[in-house]
């Protein structure tokens, strides 16, 4: 759930930018895939059997962006390169907007498809709000390994820093 609504308010603040100043490059209309718990208790039995449901995605899988740090796994040419620089920005402005407390990690899913599944929140030392795919090294290292991108350029943004504010006053409209 926290995933989903960073993920949101970050597509927002793209969409609010490219009011303001059409981007050149893609867009991804990203999501993840919904999911739910079905639980089989057949009667007389003194266990259940617990079960993840989500939408099938076709195609080939791919690792875009894994948890333990904030660098693409494609390189350019690659299938899914696109996608994967889009998802490092939508990283850096998830950095800045929550005020360096957390951005999405382990983007993973389809380059066919606008599905993602299996996201990680990351932050600097919240394992228990957000599980053990929290990788606290990889958060405090994001400033030094986060490369900006050609859409990092586009929005504006500064590279990331853990002390360095100038990032979150440039970026106070829009939400």
């Amino acid at each position: 759930m926290w995933a989903i609504s960073i993920l949101d308010h970050s597509k927002n603040y793209v969409s609010f930018l490219d009011e303001k100043n059409p981007c050149p490059l893609p867009i991804y209309d990203l999501c993840f895939v919904p999911t739910a718990m079905a639980l089989v208790d057949p009667k007389g039995s003194k266990e259940a059997t617990s079960f993840i449901i989500e939408n099938h995605i076709t195609g080939t899988w791919q690792k875009f962006i894994g948890n333990a740090n904030a660098i693409p796994l494609m390189a350019s040419g690659e299938e899914g390169y696109e996608h994967a620089q889009y998802m490092s920005f939508l990283q850096h402005i998830q950095f800045e907007k929550t005020r360096r407390l957390a951005y999405i990690s382990d983007w993973q899913g389809n380059s066919d498809t606008t599905f993602l599944y299996l996201p990680r929140l990351t932050c600097d030392n919240r394992p228990a709000l957000y599980g053990d795919g929290n990788v606290a090294s990889a958060f405090l290292k994001f400033p030094e390994e986060h490369c900006c991108n050609r859409y990092c350029s586009w929005a504006g943004l500064k590279p990331p820093s853990h002390d360095n504010i100038d990032n979150l006053t440039n970026m106070s409209t829009g939400e």
